[in-house]
Formats: C-alpha cells, sequence, structure tokens
C-alpha cells in the first residue's frame, strides 16, 4: 500500500475545489494527476464491498466479497481490500445497528447501479471504434 501525500480530506477538498476554481477544460487534468490510485476495478470492488456489508453484515459481507473477489481483480487489489479496507470498514459500520428497511434500500439502489454501468458498458463497447 503507498502512502499518499495528501489526506483523504485533502484530496476531496482539492478535487471540490477544481469544480469551483478551474474552467472546465483543466478538469481532466486534475482528475488524471490527483494522488489517488486510478483502478477503476478497484474502486468499484470497494464500493461493492460497502454494499455488501451494509446489506449481509461484516461477517458475511466479508465472505461474499473475498468470494467475488477471487474472480474480479487482481490478487494485489484483493489483498489490499481483505487486509487493509475490510478492517477499517468493519471499525467503521461493524458495530452500528442497520434496519432491514435500510439494508433493502441500499440492495436496491445497489443492484439498480450494478444494471445502469452494466447497460452503459453494452453500449459504449457497440459504439466506441475498436
Amino acid at each position: 500500500m503507498t502512502k499518499r501525500a495528501n489526506s483523504s480530506l485533502d484530496i476531496a477538498l482539492s478535487v471540490t475545489d477544481m469544480f469551483t476554481e478551474l474552467p472546465t477544460y483543466k478538469w481532466a487534468e486534475v482528475l488524471d494527476t490527483v494522488d489517488i490510485p486510478h483502478s477503476y476495478f478497484l474502486t468499484f470492488a470497494a464500493a461493492a464491498t460497502t454494499c455488501f456489508f451494509v446489506m449481509f453484515g461484516s461477517v458475511r459481507g466479508a465472505q461474499i466479497t473475498e468470494f467475488l473477489l477471487t474472480f474480479t481483480v487482481p490478487a494485489s487489489d484483493k489483498e489490499f481490500l481483505v487486509d487493509n479496507y475490510f478492517p477499517e470498514l468493519t471499525d467503521a459500520i461493524g458495530s452500528k445497528q442497520i434496519s432491514f428497511e435500510t439494508r433493502k434500500e441500499a440492495a436496491s439502489k445497489f443492484f439498480g447501479v450494478l444494471m445502469k454501468l452494466l447497460w452503459a458498458f453494452t453500449w459504449q463497447e457497440h459504439f466506441l471504434p475498436t
């Protein structure tokens, strides 16, 4: 795991400030050079992990996610998520009582986003030249 020069708050503020302080044609440069991993598989895996932890609880969410990570991300990303992200996520939400309604709502939103992403990728591949 690479230690970042800035805190997550500093990074979030720099990206937020970008929208109000820079012209739009410079946004891509800021986003390309911001000090974060530019691994979309890892980003999506972390978001999905969070959803699974909310929907199924820390123990079951970890079991499901670890199984799925075996087939979806490189071993180094899986190692980072299991060894670093899971414990942090468990500390953040593990002891919280999450109602069934909230879990159901999280599942509905997660699968809605997943369907939209799959649909977008389908059309993107169809229209982009190969």
